[in-house]
């Protein structure tokens, strides 16, 4: 299927988000509230088991498929514990080659989602490089998530410079600090589009 096909009106970088989700070609738990996450980036207790079938039924082995589906909707603690005690879980192996493959197949859910929520994203003449960036914060805080609500305004008026200053201010407070670093990431990328530098320290 093309990409146009999978992530109608996405002209980003899929690359740029795979860079930051990385590549750790094993199953891993990022921490605080999020499940088992295979690669790219997909998080077992918060997806579907009809995309994870659909996605990894061709990937996995057997009892490498029926270890991860185990997992499926654990979160926190409960998917720490189920890494943990599950070695058909931790015996699950991806290739870089293969994670990339399924990457328009996983960010889709998210960019149907984020933007049928912001419809200027997949309108004529959006920025590129917003549409990364938002893609990306979907990937990873959740398409429908309330701190996006803030955006709506910059995006619904496509000024992505005010969009991208929002982004970057977003969860500072973190405990992870790759979840501080993201945002700060997401919103350089933007002002980069433009042609702005990006604030010190991003």
């Amino acid at each position: 299927m093309a990409l146009d096909d999978l992530l109608p009106g996405f002209a980003g970088d899929l690359g740029w988000i795979h860079a930051r989700e990385g590549h750790r070609g094993r199953p891993y738990w990022p921490g605080g509230g999020s499940g088992v996450t295979l690669d790219p980036g997909f998080d077992l207790g918060h997806a579907g088991p009809a995309l994870f079938g659909r996605l990894y039924g061709p990937l996995l082995p057997p009892e490498g498929f029926e270890a991860a589906r185990r997992a499926l909707g654990k979160r926190g603690e409960e998917a720490r514990a189920a890494l943990e005690g599950d070695p058909a879980l931790r015996a699950i192996r991806l290739s870089a080659a293969q994670a990339l493959g399924l990457m328009p197949h996983t960010a889709r859910p998210y960019w149907e989602a984020v933007s049928r929520r912001f419809p200027a994203l997949a309108a004529p003449g959006a920025l590129p490089e917003a549409q990364t960036a938002l893609l990306s914060l979907a990937y990873n805080r959740g398409p429908g998530n309330e701190g996006l609500e803030v955006l709506g305004g910059p995006l619904e008026e496509r000024d992505w410079a005010e969009a991208a200053r929002r982004i970057g201010r977003m969860q500072q407070d973190h405990a992870l600090a790759g979840v501080r670093r993201r945002r700060r990431e997401e919103e350089a990328l933007i002002l980069a589009g433009l042609g702005l530098a990006a604030p010190q320290g991003s």
